[in-house]
């Protein structure tokens, strides 16, 4: 492989690396505001307010994961899918 073959490799890598970056970004943000609202609703109730957390840390956990999985398949989560209201 010449520099050229091998610059052009370190600038793809690099490209993905930071498209990776923003993505997960994205997703914490758009998790992160979806939840603040949720819970913002619940802050009366620590129970609930408690259980959202809970929940909001597994969803979290879910959405990092398939993006993980879908970025190995060539694929990316939906960075769209709404948080799930807390059981009351």
């Amino acid at each position: 492989m010449n520099l050229l073959e091998q610059a052009a490799v370190f600038l793809l890598t690099a490209v993905l690396l930071a498209t990776a970056a923003e993505r997960a970004v994205s997703l914490f943000r758009r998790h992160d505001e979806q939840q603040l609202e949720v819970q913002c609703a619940v802050r009366h109730d620590e129970a609930t307010l408690v259980q959202s957390a809970r929940e909001a840390a597994e969803q979290l956990r879910e959405l990092f994961e398939a993006d993980a999985l879908g970025a190995q398949a060539g694929f990316t989560a939906d960075a769209t899918r709404s948080v799930r209201e807390p059981a009351a």
